[in-house]
């Protein structure tokens, strides 16, 4: 999978294999995947060059080079430039996005819910062990792959993480666009357990204070019985959606 945006200053750094630097030539473009606002995502097929090679710059690369290929994120191949396009080689998640599968079920059952939580859970923990806290995530940057385990193409924090597991389990957004910060009231289907409106809630706060804290989210009641450490190597069996 080919990643396409905008350059963000001058190339440094150097390859894992000196002699090769890869190019856009290297890749056979196959099909527009996705697109935003400062890039896009292709499906591509290399077809000269050695396997394996790494070329990290800025933050960003940097973050996700720290992150590639531990459970719950894309491995990242290679990163190089060509005028003023950077382009980022990653592994190609076949399962869709979240978007995608949340579009085609309207809602999802508890233990669906629980299971895509509790790997979300997991992911941003990684991702606060390594200093990393994100919050502009949607449905669409998170990944499904075709063994129905999720993988972050994007980081995340808590508040982001209850967004989207309300609209998972409701279908659409929890707060009215036309409620003000300060007066948002989620309206929750009636069928909604205890526990998962008191997780919500706590995950959704506005006040920072008052929101769950990591330990707090995952020892949750809505979590009861889940053992972690097999959520955090991807143990857990993804439901049949």
């Amino acid at each position: 999978m080919v990643r396409r945006g905008k350059k963000a200053g001058k190339r440094h750094g150097k390859s894992h294999e000196a002699e090769y630097r890869p190019s856009l030539s290297d890749f056979k473009t196959k099909k527009l995947l996705g697109k935003g606002g400062f890039g896009a995502v292709y499906l591509a097929r290399k077809i000269r060059g050695p396997r394996c090679s790494t070329e990290m710059k800025k933050v960003e690369l940097d973050i996700l080079q720290s992150m590639s290929g531990q459970a719950y994120f894309p491995a990242l191949h290679w990163s190089f430039e060509e005028e003023d396009t950077q382009y980022l080689v990653m592994d190609h998640v076949k399962g869709g996005d979240m978007f995608e599968l949340l579009s085609a079920k309207q809602r999802m059952r508890v233990p669906e819910v629980k299971f895509y939580a509790a790997e979300l859970l997991a992911a941003v923990d990684n991702l606060h062990k390594h200093g990393i806290v994100h919050q502009d995530i949607k449905l669409e940057n998170v990944m499904v792959d075709e063994e129905g385990h999720l993988c972050l193409a994007a980081d995340l924090d808590l508040r982001s993480v209850g967004f989207m597991l309300f609209e998972m389990w409701a279908g659409e957004s929890p707060f009215d666009p036309a409620q003000t910060p300060q007066k948002m009231e989620m309206k929750f289907p009636p069928e909604t357990p205890d526990s998962l409106i008191s997780l919500l809630t706590g995950l959704l706060s506005p006040d920072p204070a008052s929101r769950l804290t990591m330990e707090q989210a995952k020892q949750h009641e809505f979590f009861q019985g889940l053992d972690w450490m097999q959520v955090e190597q991807r143990g857990m069996s993804p439901p049949r959606c």
